[in-house]
């Protein structure tokens, strides 16, 4: 006799399937060796599934059922009732009618339009429930998710996991079928709407790769080992719009001094964040924590090895975190499902209003990794993501920080009140550096900076409006020597303004704008000592244009280094049509250098830099 056991009620188009029976003997002898059919026709009328499996043994007596599994997944790609036949083949049966199953079973259309989410009465309570309904039926549509009402606690401060889980693939989610989380129209004033994330890992709303999400209902745990690689990676095309009048205000509730609000993991990628108020903070101490992850590279086993977000060596906080890691299982180190190594691209972090954290944005890519199909290693840096327009204030280290990134805007920011609580050097806009004895810095090519303002930037060592800091990368793996950054790096920083610096101390440097290649022991401004890591890597092809820098009283006698913009190791840089201005009467006469512009590398004439009109 035949019963099935899953599916057990109705199924979604686009959805794994997968299909099991119970098979009860009620005769007085075991039924060996024998086999199964399932046979599946659309609602069409096709039949798209013929498959048999072998059943080893249905024992008679008291324990007389044996379940049966069938190992490939059934995908229904049509909305419809799909008719199920069940076939279970049995010699010498006396009652032979039984051993047949026919059923229908309905395949439902996935999730399509507007719903709201409310819990005095929607169709959906949580933004949990929507997501598990997201995840369950899939989408088969533009999906728009209101939000109505004035709070929402999502997760458990309790669980070592975010708040929100997003990872791994949604049905039918893709440029055709976006999803958004947005007001209510009807709600829609400044911060009316706020969403608690409470999350023991620190990790507000997480996006990306996974082959073991958070989220029970996601389709990848319903597919076999040999297909999880499609089901991994995140479907994107994923919004959190607080619309024009910034009414989604999103903060976390943690232990944990690692903070991300919006965490975008491994290959997330066209996510828009934008129009949202994002902070830390429900009943308790902003996190100021800043120290950035490294990297290193193990000639044992010729590979990169990556710090992990938290760890012994410290740990940092931020709004949003875009961090891509190559698809390792992180107890064994290897990649056994063999996933794919995606990029994060085509992220848009818009209009936000970031506080209370170390960083307001950080993105950092994985850098270089080895193509096994040509045996060498190439690049997997994040690209073409967009980080425009945000205000970022009340943060430790830096407004916007990225690592390995490429072809990337940072357009129209406002940076201000970054309060230098932690590290070395704090900015408005840091891109690359932070290497460390044994691990590399970060390096970016061809980033846009452009139309950003920065002011009251604080700190107890070194400050900068923006600092751009190439670490150059090499390594030798199997006798061959490999060098990142591979190419020019076609750095771009326009029509910025930096103004208003706030050094804690008299003997903090001040340097508005910095271009840099790795220092050997950073710059020892007190000793004028400068020296590059190493001696042969340039910037190339940077342009410096339509700046405007303006270091004015600080309020303090300066006796650390006082610059408008510093130089150092380029080739063929560009700077053009800046306005500087030193404006400070209280600098001290002995500091170890006070100038407009500081340039510090191969020689004009040998093709250093070129500079006009400034």
């Amino acid at each position: 006799m035949l019963s099935m056991l899953t599916p057990s009620q109705s199924i979604y188009k686009g959805r794994p399937v997968r299909f099991s029976a119970r098979l009860k003997n009620n005769g007085v002898s075991d039924i060996s060796l024998t086999y199964a059919v399932l046979k599946v026709t659309d609602p069409n009328g096709k039949l798209i599934k013929n498959d048999s499996i072998f059943v080893n043994d249905i024992p008679s007596g008291l324990v007389n059922t044996t379940d049966i599994f069938w190992p490939e997944p059934f995908i229904p790609d049509l909305p419809g009732t799909y008719n199920i036949s069940l076939y279970i083949n049995a010699d010498d049966d006396e009652v032979p009618g039984n051993n047949n199953l026919t059923l229908g079973i309905v395949s439902n259309p996935g999730l399509k339009g507007t719903y709201t989410i409310s819990a005095a009465g929607g169709n959906f309570k949580t933004i949990t429930e929507a997501v598990n309904a997201m995840y369950e039926r899939g989408v088969d549509g533009p999906v728009t998710f209101w939000l109505s009402d004035e709070t929402y606690i999502e997760g458990n401060a309790l669980l070592n996991a975010p708040a929100i889980d997003l990872s791994s693939k949604i049905v039918g989610v893709g440029p055709a079928n976006p999803v958004k989380f947005t007001i209510n129209p009807l709600n829609a004033t400044r911060g009316s709407v706020n969403i608690h994330l409470h999350s023991g890992s620190g990790v507000g709303i997480l996006i990306g790769q996974s082959y073991i999400p958070g989220n029970v209902n996601a389709p990848v745990l319903n597919v076999n080992p040999g297909q999880v690689k499609n089901w991994a990676n995140p479907s994107g095309y994923i919004s959190f719009d607080g619309g024009s009048k910034k009414s989604l205000k999103f903060t976390l509730a943690t232990p944990s001094q690692h903070r991300a609000v919006f965490y975008l993991g491994n290959g997330a990628s066209n996510i828009t964040i934008k129009n949202c108020l994002i902070e830390d903070g429900i009943n308790q101490a902003a996190s100021y924590v800043c120290r950035v992850p490294s990297t290193v590279f193990n000639a044992t086993f010729n590979r990169f090895e990556y710090d992990a977000d938290n760890s012994v060596d410290g740990t940092f906080s931020a709004g949003v975190v875009i961090r891509n890691l190559p698809p390792r299982d992180k107890a064994l180190g290897t990649n056994p499902l063999n996933l794919d190594t995606i990029t994060n691209h085509n992220n848009v972090i818009s209009g936000n209003e970031i506080s209370k954290l170390g960083y307001g944005i950080l993105a950092l890519g994985i850098g270089a990794l080895e193509d096994p199909n040509n045996s060498r290693y190439v690049r997997y840096y994040n690209k073409n993501n967009s980080y425009n327009d945000n205000i970022i204030n009340t943060v430790s280290r830096a407004g916007i920080f990225t690592g390995y990134e490429e072809d990337g805007n940072i357009v129209g920011n406002r940076i201000y009140a970054v309060n230098g609580a932690c590290g070395n050097d704090a900015g408005g806009i840091i891109l690359g550096g932070d290497a460390r004895t044994l691990k590399f810095g970060y390096n970016n090519l061809r980033m846009y900076v452009s139309g950003n303002e920065i002011s009251g930037i604080k700190g107890y060592t070194n400050i900068y409006g923006i600092k751009i800091e190439q670490s150059f990368v090499e390594f030798t793996n199997l006798e061959k020597t490999y060098s990142f950054p591979d190419e020019a790096e076609n750095m771009k920083l326009i029509n910025n303004i930096i103004w208003g610096f706030e050094p804690e101390l008299q003997a903090v440097n001040v340097i508005g704008l910095a271009l840099l290649t790795e220092r050997k022991n950073a710059n020892n401004w007190a000793n004028m000592e400068f020296e590059a890591k190493n001696l042969n890597y340039y910037t190339r092809n940077d342009l410096l244009s339509n700046n405007t820098i303006f270091l004015l009283d600080d309020k303090i006698v300066n006796t650390g280094a006082v610059l408008a913009a510093a130089i150092f190791n380029t080739k063929n840089a560009q700077i053009f049509n800046n306005a500087i201005a030193i404006d400070d009467p209280f600098i001290n006469a002995n500091n170890p250098v006070t100038a407009a512009f500081f340039y510090y590398g191969l020689h004009p004439n040998k093709g250093g830099i070129t500079t006009d009109r400034n």
